[in-house]
């Protein structure tokens, strides 16, 4: 599965992280994929998952939706998350490093 680190609208441009109100207005985290690919890997709406790669790994929660395109996950460089983890903006994941957390 591919995914793509993008930038959200409060919570991940460097400056607004320092400010409490954009704090205020920022939503939690989550990595989003299309709900066929979340049902083909056990995974539902809600559910926190964690993906392995380059030696690290990264939790966070998922949102299922039909909006993004199958075999595509879009995740948040959110201060909140250690996306630091991923070598660049565009990665790939095996399925198998995808894992739904208890």
């Amino acid at each position: 599965m591919e995914l793509l680190l993008v930038e959200q609208t409060f919570g991940t441009e460097e400056l607004s992280i320092y400010s409490r109100f954009t704090r205020e207005a920022e939503k939690p985290p989550c990595l989003t994929m299309n709900t066929r690919d979340a049902d083909r890997l056990g995974l539902t709406h809600g559910n926190r998952v964690s993906l392995q790669v380059n030696g690290g790994s990264l939790e966070v929660g998922l949102q299922a939706v039909e909006t993004v395109a199958p075999g595509v996950m879009v995740l948040p460089r959110h201060r909140n998350l250690p996306w630091q983890v991923f070598a660049a903006p565009r990665v790939s994941v095996p399925i198998e490093r995808i894992k739904r957390l208890p």
